[in-house]
């Protein structure tokens, strides 16, 4: 009954569908002999294992429905904020443009203050566009496991094995897979060694996929948790950069080519980052 089961898992999306596939299949059996149907047992175990599969998709469903909802919330709370925040800025330019000394304004204090609510505006800014960049890649994913397009692998044991698993299945252009490979080393073996390069393969398949506010997330965790100890902190910092300037940030950029050339002068690293600056920004 199993083997029905896996196979009839995608078909059965609705009642209506699998009631559909029931009248079909009684059909055909009016039409061959009582040895060639299924038998009443086997047809009352399909039954079973259709709405069990029903009730599965269903609970998956609603779970997604409220995650998703969370989200969006989160997102509109962002973006709310973001409006307050730029109307403060607005504001304090104003009041700095009009320059009232006679009120006794501290001009310095404002200045002061402007670019206090400027970079506050910079971080949420950042912030707001790594909760849409992850509401879309949880669309996707729910897509892909609606439509019975993900695979299940088999993760190994052995740590030395996961991460081979993960960067080579990222050297083969599967960044989803990849990232969540790595991901299950950094989740199982924390104090391992290696740690640092799991999260450089997670946030080369950010890169690689476009995502590039959450590649930058992830690059900083290297620089952040590992910058005396890992040797990926170079190619982490180079990213960086160059996440920046894919979002049209670049000279938020360049400090990070600047610590490449002058802390790794020696890196592979720092060739690159040499070139990109000397690119300049537009």
């Amino acid at each position: 009954m199993l083997a029905y089961s896996s196979r009839l898992k995608s078909f059965y999306r609705s009642d209506f569908i699998g009631k559909r596939f029931l009248s079909m299949m009684l059909v055909g059996c009016l039409s061959l002999s009582a040895t060639a149907c299924v038998t009443t047992t086997d047809g009352d175990q399909m039954k079973t294992d259709i709405e069990a599969l029903k009730a599965q998709q269903d609970a998956m469903q609603e779970t997604i429905k409220k995650r998703e909802s969370v989200m969006a919330e989160m997102i509109a709370q962002a973006r709310k904020e973001n409006t307050l925040l730029r109307e403060s800025i607005a504001e304090a330019q104003e009041t700095l443009r009009k320059n009232n000394a006679a009120q006794g304004i501290d001009l310095q204090q404002m200045r002061d203050e402007l670019n206090r609510l400027r970079g506050q505006a910079e971080e949420l800014d950042f912030r707001l566009a790594k909760m849409e960049q992850d509401m879309t890649l949880f669309k996707e994913d729910v897509e892909l496991r609606l439509e019975g397009a993900t695979q299940s692998i088999t993760l190994p044991e052995n740590a030395t094995e996961l991460l081979k698993l993960g960067t080579k299945t990222l050297a083969d252009g599967k960044a989803r897979d990849a990232r969540k490979i790595c991901e299950a080393f950094i989740s199982r073996h924390p104090e391992d060694a290696r740690v640092d390069e799991a999260i450089y393969c997670v946030g080369e398949s950010y890169y690689t996929e476009a995502q590039y506010v959450s590649a930058i997330y992830e690059y900083q965790k290297i620089i952040k948790k590992f910058y005396d100890t890992s040797k990926r902190v170079p190619d982490a910092a180079l990213r960086i950069g160059q996440s920046f300037k894919k979002i049209n940030k670049c000279p938020s950029s360049k400090p990070f080519f600047e610590l490449v050339i002058s802390e790794h002068k020696r890196s592979d690293a720092a060739k690159v980052a040499k070139q990109e600056l000397d690119k300049g920004c537009p």
